[in-house]
This record gives structure tokens, C-alpha cells and sequence, in this order.
């Protein structure tokens, strides 16, 4: 009986340092990916789903976002978790061309550039909502002429804004432009006012 109790025991302990070196291993794994900036930090709202559209656009998987708009997905759809529209979160993505890339596809698929969240914010918002340090300004730039182009308007307000950026449902109402300024993203402010028609 005594054998028994001991093996039992050592077994036990043998699950949990097992289970603790497999977390540990796994969560270093998903720490190093988010953090080489290589996907949307949106990732968090993707609702567990590896094959909703949503997480084929966080994780830039072109030809899953394509099955999908093909099998009827709404383009236009605002998610329920981040109440961003796909072109939105294919705005925050971190590398310039992925962003491009993903845009380009959206917007042939029908996306409109002008569509708001619950803010009131559009596109060009979400271009700079995040701090990244693989986006330079004059990829943002590129960015934000590019959606303008597809005329997307400038002269918004966005309610919700608090002090540091973030959206929150007691900030503050301000101007796109002042939303850039607000986040010393000085040149795409400067840009964004040249821009206005």
C-alpha cells in the first residue's frame, strides 16, 4: 500500500511540473510572436476562432480572408468583441505592406473605407491607434493617402478619446487631426490637415 501511495504521489508530481514546463513553454511561444510585432495587436478580440475572418486578417492569412469574403462573409461587418470593421483592424496591422496588402484586398471585396465604429472613428484612425515601432511615419503616410485616395473622409470627430489615445466610453470628442497631434504623430497630422478638401 505504501508503494502504491508513493507511486501515485510521484506520479502526480510528475503531472504538474509537466504541465507547468508545457504552459511556460507555450506561453513563451505566444509572447515572442506578439511581441516581434508580426501580428495586429488585435489578436486579443478574435473571439478563439483560428478560422473566422477576423483572425485570418490579424494574423495576415490573405488566402483564408479571400475564402472567406467567398463563402458570403460580410466585408462591412463590425466584429462583436473589438467593434472594428476588417478594413479597421487590416489598419492596425504593424508592417506596412501587410496592412497595404490586406487593405487592397478588403477594398476590391467592397470594403467602404468610411464606415464607423462606435466612436465615430473610420479607417484612418486605426492607422494610428497603435504605437508600433515597425510603421515610420512616412509608411503611415502611405497609408492614410492611400485610403484617402479611395475618399475617405478626414473631417471626423471621434467621442470617446482619453488623454493617452485610447478609446473609452467617458472620454473625450475630438478631431482626427487632433487625435494625431494628441499622439505626437506630428507628421501624419501635418499630412491629414493638407488633406482636407
Amino acid at each position: 500500500m505504501k508503494k502504491i501511495s508513493i507511486i501515485v504521489l510521484i506520479m502526480i508530481m510528475f503531472y504538474i511540473v509537466a504541465n507547468m514546463v508545457w504552459l511556460k513553454v507555450v506561453n513563451n511561444n505566444i509572447d515572442e510572436y506578439l511581441d516581434k510585432d508580426n501580428v495586429s495587436r488585435e489578436l486579443i478580440s478574435y473571439e478563439g476562432k483560428k478560422t473566422n475572418l477576423e483572425y485570418y486578417i490579424i494574423t495576415c492569412n490573405y488566402k483564408g480572408v479571400e475564402k472567406k469574403l467567398n463563402q458570403g462573409e460580410k466585408v462591412n461587418q463590425i466584429f462583436k468583441k473589438s467593434g472594428k470593421t476588417p478594413l479597421m483592424i487590416a489598419a492596425t496591422l504593424p508592417n506596412f505592406k501587410d496592412a497595404i496588402k490586406m487593405s487592397q484586398i478588403l477594398i476590391k471585396e467592397g470594403a467602404d473605407v468610411n464606415k464607423k465604429d462606435i466612436y465615430g472613428a473610420n479607417v484612418l484612425f486605426y492607422v494610428g491607434y497603435y504605437d508600433y515601432e515597425k510603421r515610420t511615419s512616412e509608411e503611415n503616410i502611405k497609408l492614410l493617402k492611400y485610403y484617402i485616395d479611395k475618399d475617405t473622409e478626414i473631417n471626423i470627430k471621434i467621442d470617446g478619446v482619453d488623454n493617452d489615445g485610447n478609446l473609452k466610453k467617458n472620454g473625450k470628442r475630438i478631431s482626427l487631426i487632433q487625435f494625431y497631434k494628441d499622439k505626437k504623430m506630428e507628421k501624419e497630422a501635418k499630412f491629414l490637415s493638407e488633406s482636407v478638401k
